[in-house]
């Protein structure tokens, strides 16, 4: 049979504790945990890195534009 997929968002916050409580208690869980904010730093430092280098290759070809024409 499937699973009710719940409408209240009291009981869907009700849920997602349960399921995080869960997992902080089990090695395995604690081990997802570790891998997601390990991802999400990386993500993070990412996309500034990417966000600074893209600004500067922006300004690159605008000043390389005008000397050309």
């Amino acid at each position: 049979m499937a699973k009710r997929i719940p409408c209240n968002p009291f009981e869907m916050e009700s849920q997602v504790k349960n399921l995080l409580n869960r997992l902080m208690q089990e090695e395995a869980g604690q081990d997802v945990i570790e891998y997601g904010l390990l991802a999400a730093g990386i993500s993070v430092v990412a996309i500034t890195s990417i966000t600074a280098v893209g600004s500067w290759v922006v300004t690159k070809w605008a000043a390389i534009d005008t000397a050309l024409v």
